[in-house]
């Protein structure tokens, strides 16, 4: 599938006379990487982006973006990624799209129980959540429809989550079976007092579950990636003066791809919220979480401390796991910059806090102060991430 994405990608570069191209230089310093390590020291990290596209006379286009990286985890290693590389066509009432995009579902803030076709690269020591975001190739089809969107989407192209975390023992990935029946549907309606949209996926989970195996007698981890099944929907409105959203979806998976792998699997989950804008130009935005999970038989001798990391990387350490997160923003200096504090905690999950602070130094310069703070018990989704507290600052020239 790479070569493909790589020949589509010179293709676009190819058309550059007709491309609308951007750039983006960014520079910055971290205080650590999110790798979960106790011992580590600061990062630095430098980044050019390209976005691009370049639309024809007979109605095509292709759209390309791509980054190159001198150090984005923080293992002193380079790294580059294609996230889109896609060309359009348009015959008759249908669009028709092939190629590498960015899947992103849902209407909730930044908490999408449906976004399950998308993937992210979440060690990658990125300001904005959106950047994180890694594409995948496949062929799309969308149709206007009864004041809608209907859309079919395939998959074939499979790429994991990769998790914020060092695991204890060398790692390994199991290669998901029947990537080329990965699929999924959406149906959407938009630009009207009442947003919505139900969709249904049925492919390998992007969110790996560890697996405890032995090479050379020697204990080693397996990334495994079952079948997973979601419906979802999600809708979005105002009400007087507030912003309201809800998002929500169903997941099965079969309990035999779990069997010595879960505590329980996850089973539904719920986003409630509201924004409101206050006097001195303050937005706050408040969100109630609900996940539900089915129990199952617990993994015997060495595999019981492995379902525990599984737990708390699946949202399953209970039952019934439920949570809030609160965002307060403030724009200043007639809106050259603003400053935004999240906190979100989760019953027996931890807690979590953010600050960040950006501010345009002039049009399409802007700088960057970011601090993160992870706590809870050691055994809790936020526990287990408190080595990964961190503030940052940086410095972005273009997008």
């Amino acid at each position: 599938m790479r070569p493909a994405v790589l020949a589509l990608g010179a293709s676009l570069i190819a058309s550059t006379a007709h491309a609308d191209i951007e750039t983006s230089w960014r520079v910055a310093g971290w205080s650590g990487d999110r790798m979960s390590r106790a011992e580590e020291g600061p990062v630095a990290n430098a980044e050019a982006w390209i976005r691009a596209g370049a639309p024809s006379s007979d109605g095509a286009s292709l759209r390309f973006e791509a980054w190159v990286a001198a150090d984005p985890v923080g293992h002193d290693e380079a790294d580059a990624d294609i996230r889109e590389a896609s060309i359009t066509v348009t015959p008759g009432p249908l669009r028709l799209t092939a190629g590498r995009q960015v899947h992103a579902w849902g209407r909730s803030d930044r908490i999408n129980p449906t976004d399950v076709i998308g993937a992210r690269d979440l060690r990658r020591l990125t300001e904005d959540d959106g950047d994180n975001r890694l594409g995948a190739a496949g062929a799309s089809a969308q149709l206007d429809l009864a004041g809608g969107v209907a859309s079919l989407h395939w998959l074939p192209e499979f790429r994991a989550n990769r998790l914020p975390i060092t695991l204890p023992a060398p790692e390994i990935r199991d290669r998901p079976g029947n990537t080329e029946g990965q699929f999924a549907l959406r149906y959407e309606r938009y630009g009207q007092a009442l947003d919505w949209s139900i969709s249904y996926a049925d492919l390998a989970d992007r969110t790996p579950w560890l697996d405890l195996g032995l090479a050379a007698g020697r204990p080693q981890i397996i990334l495994r990636h079952p079948r997973l099944r979601m419906l979802g929907g999600d809708l979005a409105t105002t009400l007087g003066p507030y912003g309201v959203r809800a998002e929500a979806a169903l997941y099965h998976y079969d309990r035999s791809d779990l069997t010595g792998l879960a505590l329980r699997r996850p089973r539904f989950a719920l986003v409630l919220g509201a924004d409101r804008d206050l006097p001195g130009q303050l937005n706050l935005n408040v969100q109630t979480v609900l996940r539900a999970n089915d129990t199952q038989p617990a993994p015997p001798g060495p595999k019981a401390a492995t379902a525990l990391r599984n737990a708390a990387i699946q949202y399953a350490w209970r039952d019934t796991v439920v949570g809030a997160t609160v965002r307060l923003r403030k724009p200043f200096a007639a809106e050259r910059g603003s400053v935004e504090a999240t906190v979100a905690a989760y019953a027996g999950g931890g807690t979590y806090a953010q600050i960040r602070l950006t501010y345009a130094l002039r049009d399409g310069l802007r700088a960057s102060l970011l601090a993160e703070r992870f706590a809870g018990r050691s055994d809790s989704l936020f526990g287990r991430l408190e080595d990964n507290s961190l503030i940052a600052v940086g410095l972005r020239a273009g997008f």
